[in-house]
């Protein structure tokens, strides 16, 4: 088996979807024999262990934590230095065979220094839909760590249409292996009508886009007036939220559920009618989409980045125009009108979750990919 050390902006105990899935992969890693480490940055939220605790990785695998950006943002070199010296050592007790980069972000810049002075397999995996803002130049950082990768695994065909348009030549290295959860506990229930519910899920920022939501709540209030809207998660944006709920005058039908752990997302999935994704980011895959699709939820969509590959339009939910609470208020209609309808969509995504994105697959997957780098790094 492997020694695997695992680089990664935030890990456990900060949720979100890639950390969430992070934590499981890992555990199914260490099951099958491999030994881990994790570098990544400082605790984000002092609280967030707490929170965690239904994730959490196996005891076995140690967790690593280096300020990275404070010496980048500083333009602190000393620092900088010291850090890299830290994780130099780490490597040298660790002696990893393998080393899976999870950014081509900051965190990359450091990374691409100590490969410099060390030659030791890489696996890329790109899950950050910035990518497509970012110059993949042969000059540029995130550019000469796809070249310099032994393997390039993208979580969505989008992302890697991105990465083989750029850099072309590393097509025989690059592969799809889309992000997956494990099959969440409880089975999923009936979609409820008495009254209808949607869910926003994630973080509460403008890129994913909830005040649209609120916006489109407010078009379809008058012809449904008895549909709430549950948004759970925080972030800067939730006082804006709030105060646009009251301009809007849908205050009254909506809930602002704050922070959920993640082994609570399947329960509260089973009590809503549809999930809403209306990002105006480009989504590099959409694990909330998932979420809901396994839980047998219809999902209403905004056609951004991988979303389309997890939402097939009005067979297992519908794609909306992204940026447009007309559109979204559109696909709310679509559901609250015609409940068969959404049932229909709600049992086709369950299918769609169980067959394209089996989480056993993916772990499979990732173990293959794992031993054929180390194959190929011995021959």
């Amino acid at each position: 088996m492997m020694r695997i050390l695992w680089w990664t902006t935030r890990f456990w105990p900060d949720v979100g979807g890639v950390e969430v899935m992070g934590a499981a992969l890992l555990a199914e890693m260490e099951s099958r024999g491999h030994e881990l480490a994790v570098v990544t940055g400082p605790q984000l939220s002092p609280d967030a262990e707490q929170a965690a605790d239904g994730v959490r990785p196996p005891p076995g695998i140690s967790i690593h934590r280096f300020p990275l950006l404070s010496p980048l943002a500083a333009a602190d070199p000393a620092m900088l230095f010291e850090i890299r010296q830290e994780i130099e050592t780490l490597i040298s007790s660790f002696s990893p065979d393998l080393i899976h980069l999870h950014t081509l972000g900051p965190h990359a810049a450091l990374c691409s220094w100590i490969l410099e002075r060390k030659t030791l397999p890489l696996l890329v995996t790109v899950q950050e839909a910035m990518l497509a803002e970012l110059d993949l130049g042969t000059e540029t950082l995130p550019g000469r760590l796809l070249r310099r990768a032994d393997r390039v695994n993208c979580v969505s065909r989008f992302m890697a249409d991105i990465v083989l348009e750029a850099v072309p030549e590393i097509a025989s290295r690059c592969e799809v292996i889309p992000n997956s959860l494990p099959t969440p506990e409880p089975a999923p229930s009936e979609l409820p009508f008495e009254p209808p519910v949607l869910l926003g899920l994630g973080r509460l920022v403008r890129e994913k886009g909830f005040d649209l939501v609120l916006q489109a709540l407010a078009r379809i209030l008058p012809t449904f007036p008895r549909t709430r809207l549950i948004l759970t998660g925080d972030g800067p944006e939730r006082g804006a939220l709030e105060d646009l709920a009251r301009s809007l005058k849908v205050a009254h039908a909506v809930t602002f559920a704050g922070a959920l752990p993640p082994e609570g997302v399947p329960a509260l999935l089973n009590q809503v009618t549809a999930a809403v994704v209306p990002s105006r980011c480009q989504e590099a895959f959409g694990l909330v989409a998932l979420q809901a699709a396994q839980m047998g939820r219809p999902v209403i969509a905004a056609r951004r980045g991988g979303l389309d590959e997890i939402v097939a339009d009005r067979e297992s939910g519908l794609l909306v125009e992204p940026g447009k609470p007309g559109s979204l208020a559109d696909g709310m209609t679509a559901i609250l009108e015609h409940p068969d309808f959404a049932r229909r969509l709600g049992r086709q995504a369950r299918r769609i979750a169980e067959k394209r994105f089996a989480w056993l697959q993916t772990v499979n997957r990732y173990h293959e990919l794992y031993t054929r780098i180390s194959k190929d790094d011995r021959t």
